[in-house]
């Protein structure tokens, strides 16, 4: 296993909300694998969100994205925005899409602006063991 070999304290992983299947079943079986164990490594879970997969979800079908922990990332924005280019330029799209550099950008901002930042990444508390 890949969390016995690594040893993480944190694990961050995509949200039980994603509209996306992938991301869901990703999700639940990161969850699986932190269960908090006597020894095990990882004392912290997060859940992030992904543009235009997780706020797709229609109404009621999966449990909305509730953020409980935000990162101040506004010295990191030139980073994101080139890691975001090299790493995932085919799953950018254009400026009125979700899963644009504007849309990510809009997102970061709204979650700084509500959690007292510039900008920053929101994440939902799966697990903090003391």
């Amino acid at each position: 296993l890949h969390i016995d070999r690594t040893r993480p304290s944190i694990v961050y992983t995509h949200s039980p909300c994603d509209i996306n299947q992938d991301h869901r079943i990703l999700g639940e079986a990161t969850a699986v694998a932190c269960r908090p164990k006597p020894g095990h490594p990882v004392h912290e879970l997060y859940f992030y969100e992904v543009p235009s997969s997780t706020e797709w979800s229609p109404p009621g079908m999966l449990p909305p994205f509730t953020p409980q922990k935000f990162i101040n990332i506004t010295q990191y924005l030139d980073v994101k925005e080139k890691v975001l280019q090299e790493a995932y330029g085919t799953e950018l799209r254009e400026t009125t899409h979700p899963r644009s550099i504007s849309g990510v950008y809009a997102l970061n901002s709204w979650r700084g602006s509500s959690s007292g930042f510039e900008v920053a990444e929101a994440f939902m508390v799966g697990r903090i063991r003391g």
